[in-house]
């Protein structure tokens, strides 16, 4: 009776003593399992957390650009303002000047006597020849900040593209460009691109958007001769810039005349 007592009290205890060991290999293996996949969850968590982020900046981005051009809009209005009232004094000129050439030419021409005094009616004739002359520069004057009011305010209030592929560029001209860089335009130079930049063009895009007069006017102030620098195909070949064209910017390139 003690040795069948004994043989199934031995056996109880080999019996707990293995369960106990496959208890522990399973839980190890259980452990590591769980090590093995937590860092494969936590990555889908960790990219929805860093998309969340990415696109919170880009929220914050779009409400300062926006806020920005809000801004713009609201610094154009004076200047839109004055255009429109240089309009007016122009207009006003053109038509005063218009009925004094109405009233000359409709007057007939009579032969007055001839004067004592010469040499006074030569004076005021020289003071009414100055007198028109500084009229016909302030004309001038007027007209040409309009055209450059005119131009500034179209390329502010137009949309500007989004920037281009400037790798895709590079190819595609053969040569290592920046973006808004004037002098890949034919027929600028980098004192050209300078004299742009000091009338407050410094893109592509606000090259485009700016007059042919503007910049003849330009160039003649400046004293360049406007027969070797014509600019009249520079705002063409700056939107095609603008908005990525390259193709069509080496087509067009291609027909142009190159400046020795």
């Amino acid at each position: 009776m003690l040795y069948t007592l004994g043989i199934v009290f031995v056996w109880f205890v080999l019996a707990f003593v293995l369960g106990a060991l496959v208890g522990w290999f399973m839980h190890r293996v259980v452990r590591r399992s769980s090590a093995n996949r937590s860092p494969k969850a936590s990555a889908p968590l960790n990219d929805a957390s860093g998309d969340t982020a990415e696109s919170s900046v880009n929220m914050r981005a779009l409400r300062a650009e926006l806020k920005e051009l809000k801004s713009r809009v609201v610094a154009l209005e004076p200047v839109e303002f004055e255009r429109d009232r240089l309009r007016r004094e122009l207009a006003e000129l053109r038509a005063i000047r218009a009925s004094e050439l109405k009233v000359a030419v409709s007057k007939p021409i009579q032969t007055p006597p001839l004067p004592d005094n010469v040499s006074a009616l030569r004076d005021e004739r020289n003071q009414l020849r100055a007198l028109l002359g500084r009229h016909e520069a302030t004309i001038g004057i007027q007209a040409a900040t309009i055209d450059r009011l005119q131009s500034h305010v179209d390329s502010e209030s137009q949309d500007a593209p989004r920037p281009p592929d400037i790798e895709i560029g590079r190819a595609m001209l053969g040569t290592a460009i920046e973006l808004d860089d004037l002098t890949v335009v034919v027929g600028i130079d980098t004192d050209i691109a300078d004299l742009c930049r000091q009338h407050e063009i410094t893109t592509w895009w606000g090259l485009a958007n700016t007059d042919v007069r503007v910049l003849r006017g330009m160039l003649e102030a400046a004293g360049r001769s406007v027969e070797q620098h014509d600019p009249s195909s520079w705002p063409q070949q700056a939107r095609l810039l603008a908005h990525g064209s390259w193709q069509q910017f080496v087509n067009l390139t291609n027909r142009l005349p190159r400046l020795n």
